[in-house]
């Protein structure tokens, strides 16, 4: 399963889906039998890589907020709260 296709980050792969749609519109009875398939593998493609780098970038915002939470605890002089959620 892939995400809904109209969402506003999918961006870089506006094109392949635009291509896609297309296809499936004009195909008839042949998308059924793998004339649209070489489009859906670049789809599935370009949906992994946009996955791929928002998840770095939630992973990288996680950790700064883990850091700033953990910097705020030591102010507190809780730092053994700090130590707990590593």
């Amino acid at each position: 399963m892939h995400p809904t296709l109209e969402n506003p980050h999918l961006d870089s792969c506006k094109e392949i889906i635009a291509a896609l749609n297309h296809c499936h519109a004009t195909a008839g009875w042949r998308q059924y039998f793998g004339a649209c398939n070489h489009l859906k593998y670049k789809l599935n493609d370009c949906l992994t890589e946009d996955y791929h780098a928002r998840r770095s970038v939630n992973a990288a915002e996680a950790k700064a907020r883990i850091n700033k939470a953990k910097a705020s605890w030591k102010d507190l002089g809780l730092d053994s709260a700090a130590e707990s959620h590593k």
